[in-house]
């Protein structure tokens, strides 16, 4: 909770500092740990509102954070472990089909945890005023794009190559930008 809070208030120093970027990446940052706090929702929605991009939101929804997932991973294990000692004590058939349906929950859901944790992506906010997305890594490719890509713009880190990422925006185009315009937050 306390990192939260802690990412939330740095999200209102970077807002009140005029560092849009920064203040949507410490919001979402604070939205890790504190999902549900409508505080946090609240300073995320008025720092979109505020990028010159406008960009549309992503129809699909947000995955769960990987932390949460583990939480739930582990809760999910405990009850398996807890209904296979009950079948073993009760040997009924009631007991073994439940306790196959907790097996097979909790083998779904930690499939679900080791793609989510094994994929290299990574979301990410761009943190500067404006900067060019170009076609390849480096600034001898041409721009992706006529305009520059301004502050705030929030993306999905594909790859990274030594100074260079290569960001899938949110409606659907890629190019590759310098890597210290982007700000990768953690899962």
């Amino acid at each position: 909770i306390r990192s939260g809070l802690a990412w939330y208030n740095a999200g209102n120093a970077w807002f009140k500092a005029g560092e849009i970027g920064r203040a949507i990446a410490n919001y979402r940052q604070a939205q890790g740990y504190r999902p549900f706090d409508s505080r946090v929702a609240l300073s995320l929605e008025a720092s979109r509102a505020l990028r010159i991009d406008a960009v549309p939101e992503p129809e699909n929804g947000r995955a769960w954070p990987l932390r949460w997932m583990l939480a739930l991973l582990s809760f999910s294990c405990l009850v398996t472990c807890a209904v296979g000692l009950s079948w073993i004590r009760f040997r009924s058939r009631v007991w073994a089909g439940i306790a196959g349906a907790s097996l097979a929950c909790s083998v779904l859901l930690g499939a679900s945890v080791a793609v989510q944790s094994s994929s290299r992506e990574a979301p990410g906010v761009l943190v500067v005023d404006e900067a060019y997305g170009r076609k390849g890594p480096s600034y001898s490719y041409r721009s992706a794009y006529l305009d520059p890509l301004h502050n705030g713009i929030e993306m999905t880190v594909l790859e990274m190559r030594s100074d260079w990422v290569l960001a899938r925006l949110e409606q659907g185009s890629e190019c590759w930008l310098p890597r210290e315009t982007v700000q990768v937050l953690s899962q």
